[in-house]
C-alpha cells in the first residue's frame, strides 16, 4: 500500500504516523498489512500527517489493485 512506502520513504515509524494522523498505530498497521479498509476521512488524516496530497495515497492505492486484478 502507498501508506508503507510513503511513510518508510519519510523514516517514520508507524507510531510517528499515528501520532500526526490521530489515528491509533494498531489501526495503521492492520490499515498498512491490507487487513483493514480505512474510510476517507481516515485517508484524509493519514495524508496529512504524511503530507502528501490524498489523491497521490489513492492513485498508489489504484495501481496497486490494478496490478493485483486478474
Amino acid at each position: 500500500m502507498g501508506v508503507r512506502k510513503t511513510r518508510l520513504e519519510q523514516q517514520l515509524t508507524q507510531e510517528q504516523l499515528a501520532e500526526r494522523s490521530g489515528i491509533h498505530v494498531t489501526d495503521i498497521s492492520h490499515l498498512e498489512g491490507g487487513n483493514r479498509n480505512p474510510g476517507y476521512l481516515t485517508m484524509l488524516r493519514i495524508s496529512s500527517g504524511l503530507g502528501v496530497p490524498l489523491a497521490e495515497l489513492v492513485s498508489t492505492i489504484e495501481k496497486i489493485e490494478g496490478e493485483l486484478a486478474p
